[in-house]
C-alpha cells in the first residue's frame, strides 16, 4: 500500500484514501463498536445497539452510471432523485417510468398533453365467445371437424 510512486495524481490520492479506509479504519471502528456494545450498552439496555456510518467513500461515478442507465428503465425519476437526496418532482411527475417509441425524443410536457384514456375492449358476446359467428351454446365440442389439422406422427 505504501510505496514509491513516480507519477502522483488525484486518482492515486483517492485510491490511497479508499484502501486506508477499507484496510485500517473500518476494522478498528467495527471492533471498537463491538466492544462498546458488549461492555457498556448491553449492561444498561440490552435492546439497544450502537452502529457506525462507514467512512469508506462511495464510488460516485459508478452511482451516476447506474442512475443514468436505470432512469426510465427500471427506476422512476423520483427514485433516482431520492438516491441523491433530492425531493420528488411536484404533482407526481416523476412517479412513472416514461418510455418513448421509435427512439424519438419527447418532453414530459408532450407526454402529459397526449395523455388519452385507454381504448375500451370490445365486449364479448356471451353466446359466441370465440367470435366465429356461430352459436357456441348449442355446439357439441366433441363433433368438431378435423379439417386443416395435421396429425403428428412419432417416429
Amino acid at each position: 500500500m505504501i510505496g514509491s510512486v513516480e507519477n502522483v495524481n488525484r486518482s492515486n490520492l483517492e485510491a490511497g484514501f479508499y484502501v486506508n479506509a477499507v484496510v485500517n479504519v473500518v476494522p478498528r471502528v467495527r471492533q471498537f463498536v463491538r466492544q462498546v456494545n458488549a461492555t457498556l450498552v448491553k449492561v444498561y439496555d440490552p435492546t439497544l445497539e450502537i452502529d457506525f456510518v462507514s467512512p469508506v467513500p462511495e464510488d460516485i461515478e459508478a452511482k451516476l452510471r447506474a442512475a443514468s442507465a436505470g432512469v426510465n428503465t427500471w427506476w422512476t425519476i423520483d427514485e433516482v432523485r431520492d438516491m441523491y437526496g433530492e425531493d420528488p418532482l411536484p404533482e407526481g411527475l416523476g412517479e412513472h417510468i416514461i418510455i418513448t417509441g421509435k427512439g424519438a425524443p419527447v418532453s414530459l410536457e408532450d407526454v402529459l398533453a397526449n395523455d388519452s384514456p385507454a381504448a375500451k375492449p370490445k365486449p364479448q358476446d356471451p353466446e359466441d365467445p370465440d367470435g366465429d359467428g356461430d352459436d357456441d351454446l348449442t355446439e357439441d365440442p366433441s363433433n368438431k371437424s378435423l379439417e386443416g389439422k395435421q396429425s403428428i406422427k412419432k417416429p
